[in-house]
């Protein structure tokens, strides 16, 4: 993570970066894993088109999501208010 960014490109987002889960609703688990990794994986190349060095995230991020952010040297503000 970067500790100083000269003129930063910023994102904002509301909400979370990641997929939505009812607690009570039952999935298969390699499913569910399976379908988070191509919507990651499809956000993940929408951010990369906007080639933000920040984001701010109001809720919270998959762990699948800040990786990818971590290995794109993006840094990433979740639970903002």
């Amino acid at each position: 993570m970067k500790w100083e960014i000269a003129n930063p490109r910023i994102l904002l987002l509301s909400k979370s970066l990641g997929i939505l889960k009812d607690e009570e609703d039952f999935m298969d688990l390699e499913s569910e894993i399976k379908q988070e990794d191509a919507f990651i994986h499809i956000v993940m190349k929408k951010i990369e088109l906007v080639r933000p060095d920040l984001i701010f995230v109001q809720n919270d991020a998959s762990l699948k999501a800040i990786e990818t952010l971590l290995q794109g040297d993006i840094t990433l503000v979740t639970n903002v208010k």
